[in-house]
């Protein structure tokens, strides 16, 4: 879309441009993993290394406006497990969790992001492809 907002209790409703606008675009796009391509104009392996208690390949991962990102993948399955990315002098890492198979796709149940200061899980109980939702939902709301 053209227009990017967030609601939160702690800064309300608002519009958010530039990087973070951007940065919103892949992160919440519904098909970003198979988009890599399209995301970042350079990535680079720099090596395995160990992220917990599995070992993973580490993707630097550069978009057109300069943002990097790192993306951790598992050795054994090839699954993405970890993205670090920072905007605006904070560090976001999303953890991805509990993989199960959904119409032949690998797809992560629980996503953990943990910033310096906070952190929040979501846990999905089903996950469902290709139903139809009415365009209304992501309609920004009205300010109170």
């Amino acid at each position: 879309g053209v227009v990017a907002w967030t609601q939160n209790s702690q800064r309300g409703l608002r519009e958010v441009s530039g990087p973070e606008k951007e940065n919103f675009k892949r992160e919440y796009d519904l098909h970003r993993e198979i988009r890599l391509r399209e995301f970042y104009s350079k990535m680079t392996c720099k090596g395995a290394e160990k992220a917990g208690d599995r070992e993973v390949y580490v993707i630097e991962a550069a978009t057109a406006d300069g943002l990097t990102e790192a993306l951790y993948f598992d050795v054994g399955s090839g699954l993405l497990v970890r993205r670090d990315v920072t905007l605006q002098g904070t560090t976001l890492q999303a953890y991805l969790e509990d993989y199960k198979d959904v119409d032949g796709i690998k797809v992560p149940f629980t996503i953990r992001r943990v910033r310096s200061d906070f952190s929040f899980t979501q846990k999905f109980d089903q996950v469902t492809h290709n139903i139809a939702i009415d365009d209304a939902k992501f309609s920004k709301p009205t300010a109170d």
